[in-house]
């Protein structure tokens, strides 16, 4: 699950018909040829994840890999 977080994420919201309820977050901060990329997964309204990397797609997967975990821990529908 380390990688495609987004991916994944996208897929289990869309098997519960409910993607329109995810949104992001996305800011960058340091040098422009080194920039460190933060991203914030929120579902409904409801951060349930976030990522820091010297990608965008790097930080969407850690946060989207926390933002599924936490949805299937507590059995989210």
């Amino acid at each position: 699950m380390a990688k495609d977080g987004a991916f994944a994420l996208n897929n289990f919201l869309q098997s519960k018909n409910r993607l329109s309820a995810l949104s992001w977050l996305n800011s960058t901060s340091g040098l422009s040829h080194a920039p460190q990329w933060n991203c914030i997964c929120k579902i409904d309204g409801e951060v349930m994840g976030s990522g820091t990397g010297p990608q965008k797609h790097v930080a969407q997967d850690i946060a989207a890999n926390q933002a599924l975990k936490t949805l299937i821990d507590t059995n989210w529908s």
